[in-house]
């Protein structure tokens, strides 16, 4: 396989739609309705989004069916959907910067409440990243407060383990970094 720069966003696109697609046979296999992504290392990787903020609140939010929502500062969503890839603009969605590290508000007060106005406000069953450092407390309590018809459910490390499995594109990245690799400590040696 070589890729040449016209044709590597293409394949790039049906990389992370295919990415998204295992994401949700899984979901589908623990009987999730919607995913609560917040690892920076998996948003990067259903989206190719690089989360700037990593240490405020971020969220892909995936449904098993329909489009997905990401939820971000305000000043990251500027950008953002720049760089996730198979996410509209209008789907990338900026919180306030004023309720960015305050103890009376919690930006996931705002993005339960947005989710909920977005419909999101009815029973599903909802898996959340436990083990992710970045899924907070306070985002939990909001979720679980605001939405309570909501079952949400610890996900198991749902998108690490379908990361384990790599697919041919991910393969010819690896064997291209390898021979960058190898080459660099031919010269250096």
């Amino acid at each position: 396989m070589v890729f040449t720069p016209e044709g590597h966003r293409d394949l790039e696109c049906s990389e992370y739609a295919a990415r998204q697609q295992r994401v949700r046979r899984r979901m589908a296999q623990q009987e999730l309705d919607v995913l609560l992504v917040t690892d920076p290392a998996n948003l990067y990787y259903l989206t190719g989004y690089n989360a700037w903020s990593f240490y405020t609140a971020q969220i892909l939010v995936l449904p098993c069916e329909g489009e997905p929502l990401m939820y971000m500062r305000h000043m990251d969503a500027h950008g953002a959907h720049r760089t996730a890839i198979g996410i509209r603009a209008e789907r990338v969605i900026g919180y306030p910067e004023q309720i960015v590290h305050r103890p009376a508000i919690h930006p996931g007060d705002w993005v339960a409440r947005h989710l909920r106005d977005a419909g999101y406000g009815r029973a599903l069953r909802v898996g959340y990243e436990g083990d992710s450092h970045f899924f907070s407390i306070r985002m939990f309590m909001a979720l679980s407060a605001t939405l309570p018809e909501w079952q949400l459910q610890e996900s198991r490390e749902l998108v690490n383990w379908v990361r384990l499995v790599k697919s041919p594109f991910e393969v010819e990245l690896m064997r291209a970094a390898g021979r960058v690799c190898s080459q660099a400590m031919r010269t250096a040696l």
